[in-house]
């Protein structure tokens, strides 16, 4: 499901609430997992990219993969480093790996971030602008990411983004929020192509 709207909107407050990384003044979040309410817990039910995220920037790229899957999931070193070599060539960052994560380009931090989350396999992912800073290529090739993600391991993803383009090609379902209320919800093609409130139908003529 992609979430979308102008700046202000409220779309990253919803997706850091969503996540327990802010707490609601009211309301509360339940998700069905095989026809049951349950809360997620963060870290291991779901995996979390914010715009503006960086990696832990002293450390090489192997080891902002390495940690989480050792103090999170707790995999054993040899566990760890086999899938650190799997996700590092998904991603494209093998050749950097003893890189310091600080000197990496803002595009390769993106991919960093998103490794980082996706490497922990969790059931339901918040991605919020993961593509902002990567060139044509990259972004494609995430789109094939996500979609592959989401078949193998039944993943619910919320994608936050203003790329209606890159929006239109992997989003399912997606929610229009304006001020803060959601104005829209429905399969993508009817709100994309068929918006029925004037805020939506605005806010397409600008893409």
């Amino acid at each position: 499901m992609a979430l979308i709207g102008s700046n202000g909107s409220g779309k990253t407050t919803l997706a850091r609430c969503t996540a327990s990384l802010e707490q609601p003044d009211a309301g509360c979040f339940k998700f069905e997992q095989s026809g049951e309410s349950a809360f997620l817990r963060p870290g291991l039910d779901v995996g979390v990219v914010l715009q503006g995220a960086q990696p832990w920037q002293r450390m090489t790229v192997s080891q902002n993969l390495m940690l989480p899957l050792q103090r999170v999931r707790g995999l054993t070193v040899t566990e760890a480093k086999e899938r650190v070599q799997i996700t590092l060539r998904a991603f494209g960052l093998d050749d950097r790996s003893e890189s310091v994560a600080g000197s990496l380009s803002g595009g390769l931090k993106q991919r960093l971030m998103l490794a980082r989350a996706l490497g922990l396999e969790p059931k339901f992912l918040i991605l919020d602008e993961v593509t902002s800073a990567m060139d044509a290529e990259w972004t494609e090739r995430i789109r094939l990411h996500l979609l592959q993600y989401r078949q193998e391991y039944g993943a619910t993803i919320v994608l936050i983004s203003h790329q209606l383009n890159f929006v239109r090609r992997v989003a399912t379902s997606v929610a229009y929020l304006a001020n803060g209320k959601l104005i829209e919800y429905g399969a993508a093609s009817n709100v994309l192509e068929n918006p029925s409130s004037v805020s939506l139908q605005q806010f397409l003529m600008n893409d």
